[in-house]
């Protein structure tokens, strides 16, 4: 929908997005990473932390995404 495919991680980037923000800010204050850069890594953090329950989470809510509705605070954004 919406020319969009999510993946789990950026379904990850989605549901985990103050996870996402608070380790961007860390990067940000913490090495040479500008907000535009610091976005990536911060997600590839958040991923690597979460547990294979979140993650199968994660899996699901992609490919649900994919299939049907998007969620409604993100069709907003």
């Amino acid at each position: 929908m919406w020319g969009k495919r999510w993946t789990q991680r950026t379904a990850a980037g989605h549901m985990f997005k103050e996870q996402v923000e608070e380790e961007m800010e860390r990067l940000i204050r913490t090495s040479d990473h500008t907000h535009m850069s610091a976005y990536q890594p911060a997600l590839t953090n958040v991923w690597n932390a979460l547990s294979e329950k979140d993650k199968l989470h994660c899996k699901n809510e992609a490919a649900k995404w994919n299939t049907g509705e998007w969620p409604h605070e993100r069709q907003l954004e």
